[in-house]
């Protein structure tokens, strides 16, 4: 990336020291500084004016100090924020890049910002948008973002202090435990601050998980600070390094970020919108905090109150030219869309100029990463009070994209039967338990992390769709469409638009498209679906809608066993063929020591009970074919396999123990949870099950792991023909005329389960 490279060329950097006095925010200019009453411990918040200092010039000042008044409550607070801005209120994008600053904002030079103190009054958002690919923004096999915090900037005699706002108080956190950064200050005049952004004395520090964190130990600044349309941004190269971590810590980071202090209300245009009840879309919603409601999250400049062209993105200087025409044509899908919904076109999409970062929050960009090769992911920013998705960016991770799909139709090519596991046990890891986040015992000024869903390219998902499509795409064509593909599903998250992964099962609504959603992971979707069309009329229109929508998102995951990414339209014909691309995979001569290791670790286990759950569900019955799907039946053929079987006897033998169980364990994420039932068998299924299992285990020609298997575990499971069962094996064991090896091994089983 050209940026960074100019970046490493010019950016003279900065080293704090790690010393315990750095990592509490004690720079060198902390003598210099006003000294403070002792702030109190551990969460409560300072209420008392005395306790941190405001909006005070030196006490050297010809101009008279008012007395400070107790701090607002939050609801005056975010009124008061909206007074005195400098600049137009934001429209959805910002009219113009830095050269343009001077005409509606300030910008900085030499590092430092001049402006107004009173600019600086009431309460402000203030965020971290963070370079995405350095491991500050990863979490495991996903990406994180940064929190933002509700501040208030308090200008003492030799720093601005960014201090944390605590909401249910209604007051800032005292003390150096709620300075989330700070800067030199110093008076111009009676009225002007000059603020320098050349070095922080007080090191922003990062939650990782738990008390682990990540700390600044290197800043050098990069981009100017600019204060223009209710929003104070400046860039910075920075590294971070770990602190409090398990196994000695982690690696370093370093990365250009863009800190940013945006005002309460800056964007005065911008109305809020309510969730409805009974509404059948899934959006991203907040809790406002300037009450007991939820709104969703929505793009400003999107209403027909806005009309045309109201939300411009910029597409990066490293967006290949070859699928710039497709990511045109997304953008018109999606403004055919507002057009027919809301009677407005509202996307423009211009190229950006080099100098542009591409999570600078003041743009909305469509940016190429191509260092990395990971997926795509559409991050965001929104009010915490309104809603408002205030910055919002589409990143392509596919720097060896062309390899990728040559290596795959070479392979496709070379093995045309090869099988393919495509289901991903960590496709929704980026929904973590609470306590991975959980903040105890640490200070209020550490920032925390919110992972983000990443969709990654799937080769299994590229093969399924070329086997379906009426003429398959190769090459240059075939890349061009995923990208448009993934294109049109991101910029539904920078709509607000939640995954739904009942899109492909809600048959009714699919129209002429695998999916009702684009929202959906389906390959091959290419514009936005029914499902979409009525959301953004919903949300961005007159609030009508028609039709009902099946919808889950990622959080169901885990809880709704039809709740599945790339099913196709029925979770149950979905999930038995990835058991058989499973089982393709292993001939009948692989290690069975080294199955079971591999099972663990692509954690089989919860593709095998995701299955067991849905016996005798309604998602039988869902697809094209009128006859419904009984999971019983199928999975009991794949069990017994016939004659000349070709699955492993340890993928067998597994199976048959799933079909034993009745309950599951279900987690909460904070080290409870209990056993939840699995669904009940009717008496002729039951009748079938032991029927089968008494087939499988006294037939000599069944490989003795899988019978061995099933007998050990009759004397477990619950059903409650299991103990008939057994004594029928005994018996049939125990007669004069079995002539097996295995007999006495079996009886051994048998018996065992009794004890």
């Amino acid at each position: 990336m050209r940026l960074r490279q100019i970046a490493w060329m010019m950016v003279v950097f900065v080293n704090f020291a790690c010393s315990d006095a750095s990592e509490r925010g004690e720079g060198p200019l902390q003598e210099l500084l006003e000294e403070e009453p002792e702030a109190a411990s551990g969460e409560d918040t300072e209420s008392e004016s005395e306790s941190v200092s405001r909006v005070t010039p030196p006490t050297d000042s010809p101009i008279e100090v008012e007395e400070e008044e107790p701090p607002l409550e939050f609801e005056e607070a975010v009124e008061a924020s909206g007074a005195d801005q400098e600049g137009v209120p934001g429209q959805g994008t910002v009219p113009g890049f830095l050269e343009e600053a001077e005409e509606e904002g300030t910008e900085g030079t030499g590092g430092a910002l001049v402006i107004p103190a009173s600019d600086l009054d009431g309460l402000f958002l203030y965020g971290l948008s963070a370079e995405m690919g350095t491991p500050l923004t990863q979490v495991g096999n996903t990406v994180a973002g940064i929190v933002t915090q509700v501040v208030q900037l308090d200008l003492e005699e030799m720093r601005l202090a960014v201090r944390v706002f605590d909401v249910q108080s209604g007051g800032p956190v005292g003390g150096e435990q709620g300075v989330v950064e700070a800067y030199p200050l110093e008076w111009v005049d009676d009225d002007q601050v000059r603020i320098s952004f050349e070095k922080p004395t007080v090191n922003l520090e990062i939650q990782l998980y738990q008390s682990c964190t990540y700390g600044q130990v290197g800043y050098g600044l990069l981009q100017e600070p600019l204060w223009k349309d209710g929003m104070m941004t400046w860039g910075a190269i920075e590294t971070y390094e770990s602190s409090q971590c398990w196994q000695g810590g982690l690696e370093s980071s370093t990365g250009l970020n863009v800190h940013f202090l945006r005002r309460f209300g800056a964007n005065e245009s911008y109305i809020p919108k309510e969730k409805e009840d009974g509404a059948p879309f899934g959006f991203f919603q907040v809790d406002s905090l300037s009450g007991n409601k939820q709104v969703i999250t929505r793009l400003p400049g999107a209403t027909l109150a806005d009309g045309d062209g109201g939300v411009t993105y910029y597409i990066t200087e490293a967006f290949p030219e070859k699928f710039r025409a497709a990511a045109k044509g997304v953008f018109q899908d999606w403004n055919d869309v507002f057009e027919e919904e809301v009677g407005i076109r509202p996307f423009t999409l211009e190229d950006a100029p080099p100098e542009m970062i591409p999570w600078d929050p003041r743009y909305r960009t469509l940016a190429w990463n191509t260092e990395q090769t990971l997926g795509a992911v559409a991050p965001f920013l929104e009010d915490p009070v309104t809603g408002e998705m205030f910055s919002t960016y589409v990143l392509f991770w596919l720097a060896d994209f062309q390899s990728m799909v040559d290596s795959y139709e070479q392979y496709v090519e070379t093995n045309p039967d090869a099988p393919w596991t495509d289901f991903d046990t960590a496709e929704n890891a980026w929904t973590l338990p609470p306590t991975w986040f959980r903040a105890d015992g640490l200070e209020r000024r550490v920032m925390k992390r919110r992972t983000m869903p990443l969709r990654r390219l799937n080769m299994a998902e590229i093969q399924r769709f070329k086997s379906r499509a009426a003429q398959p795409l190769e090459g240059e064509d075939l890349e061009n469409f995923i990208i448009a593909d993934f294109l049109s599903h991101e910029l539904g998250h920078n709509l607000g638009l939640r995954h739904n992964f009942h899109g492909s099962a809600d048959h009714e609504n699919h129209e002429d498209s695998p999916s009702s959603s684009v929202m959906d992971y389906i390959l091959g979707m290419g514009m936005p679906g029914l499902y979409d069309r009525q959301a953004i009329r919903y949300a961005y229109g007159d609030g009508n809608w028609s039709g009902d929508f099946m919808f889950c998102t990622d959080e169901n995951v885990d809880v709704d066993p039809g709740c599945v990414p790339y099913d196709l339209g029925n979770p149950v014909e979905y999930l038995l063929g990835v058991m058989d691309r499973i089982a393709g995979n292993y001939p009948l001569d692989f290690s069975t020591n080294d199955l079971e290791n591999i099972s663990q670790m692509e954690e089989w286990n919860t593709l095998f009970l995701r299955l067991r759950r849905l016996v005798n569900t309604y998602y039988e019955t869902l697809g094209p074919s009128e006859e419904p799907v009984s999971t019983l039946n199928e999975w009991m053929a794949r069990i017994q396999c016939g004659e000349e079987c070709e699955t492993h006897s340890w993928i067998r033998a597994e199976w048959s123990l799933y079909l034993l169980y009745t309950q599951h364990y279900v987690g909460n994420g904070g080290g409870g949870g209990g056993w939840e039932a699995l669904p009940l068998y009717s008496e002729d299924q039951e009748s079938f099950l032991f029927g089968s299992y008494y087939d499988l285990v006294t037939n000599p020609e069944v490989p003795l792991l899988l019978r061995y298997t099933i007998a050990d575990k009759l004397g477990t499971t619950n059903l409650t023909g299991a103990p008939g069962l057994v004594n029928d094996l005994i018996s049939f064991f125990e007669g004069d005329e079995v002539a097996d090896e295995d007999q006495g091994t079996l009886l051994d089983a048998l018996y065992s389960g009794q004890d």
